[in-house]
């Protein structure tokens, strides 16, 4: 599931004279959005892992690759396993701290990425720890192989946010706050609609 987030940087071209095949076989599922005006990370992975369709969901940010076989790997992980949450590190590779997966219905469970937190940071170890809650075992990606990323600075990282939240450091200090209030509830954007 690819999701143009109202981007202004000729994404909806792109895809379409370069991955129009792809969509056509069901390979790909493409959607397309104009509303928000600026970046609402949390926002956009739930909206993409609700529009996703099979048992096993991944997150897998922009300036990340998969590498071959990623998705073998995935469903055999899950296969020996389905109560856990596989997921990234700072500790390994400092770019693929947004790759987490886990079974749908454990998502849904904890209701997602938690739609307050803005800008960037901690939105992952807030719904790996939730998970967690749930009993889930974590497992921390380090194949190499997987961990590919795209290197950029700051600016690129948060150039579409709004610019109250372009501040890596406030945000995140913000977001790690909220994350406290799931201390008692494993549940995420309790009471209203998300995604």
């Amino acid at each position: 599931v690819l999701l143009n987030y109202n981007s202004s940087d000729g994404l909806d071209d792109w895809v379409h004279s370069k991955m129009g095949d792809a969509i056509a076989r069901g390979q790909l599922k493409y959607f397309h959005t104009m509303e928000p005006k600026y970046f609402h990370m949390a926002h956009a992975k739930n909206v993409t892992h609700r529009l996703a369709g099979g048992d096993i969901i991944c997150n897998l940010d922009a300036d990340n690759f998969t590498g071959r076989g990623f998705a073998r790997f995935l469903a055999d992980i899950f296969t020996a396993n389905k109560r856990q949450v596989v997921h990234g590190t700072w500790k390994v590779s400092k770019s693929t701290n947004g790759r987490v997966a886990t079974l749908r219905k454990y998502f849904m469970m904890v209701g997602g990425y938690d739609e307050r937190m803005q800008g960037w940071g901690f939105d992952e170890q807030d719904l790996i720890r939730r998970l967690n809650n749930l009993g889930l075992g974590s497992r921390v990606l380090d194949e190499k192989q997987f961990l590919r990323t795209i290197e950029h600075g700051s600016d690129e990282r948060t150039g579409y946010f709004s610019p109250r939240w372009r501040d890596m450091i406030a945000t995140h200090r913000r977001n790690r706050i909220l994350s406290w209030s799931h201390l008692v509830s494993s549940q995420a954007n309790r009471g209203k609609a998300w995604g």
